[in-house]
């Protein structure tokens, strides 16, 4: 943690909650998950938005009824593309992505791979 936005000792395991609701919930409400969760992000704030950005990138943001953790998005790498085979030096194609695409959300759907 950041030297201006330390943590005391005491208060530690009510912080460590504030940040453990901000990362497992999408989206914080006044009634959702609870109703004292939105009460004690606000009161961690400004140290949950230095400690969000500095280790995870994440831009944590408060309005008057929610709180909600905006998470940095992957940028594509062009120069890495996926190839065809094992042994071949093609790129995926069109095609070949839109092939791969229903293949893999099936394979999530279907629980544990072996």
């Amino acid at each position: 943690m950041a030297a201006d936005t330390e943590v005391p000792a005491l208060d530690r395991a009510m912080y460590q909650r504030a940040a453990r609701a901000v990362l497992s919930n999408s989206l914080i409400t006044e009634h959702y998950p609870d109703t004292t969760t939105l009460a004690l992000i606000r009161r961690w704030a400004v140290p949950l938005r230095s400690d969000m950005l500095r280790l995870f990138d994440y831009r944590l943001e408060l309005t008057p009824t929610t709180a909600r953790l905006f998470r940095v998005r992957d940028a594509l790498d062009a120069s890495q593309p996926a190839m065809a085979g094992a042994n071949e030096d093609r790129p995926f194609d069109r095609r070949r992505y839109a092939c791969l695409a229903p293949v893999i959300a099936g394979l999530g759907r279907s629980g544990l791979q072996s």
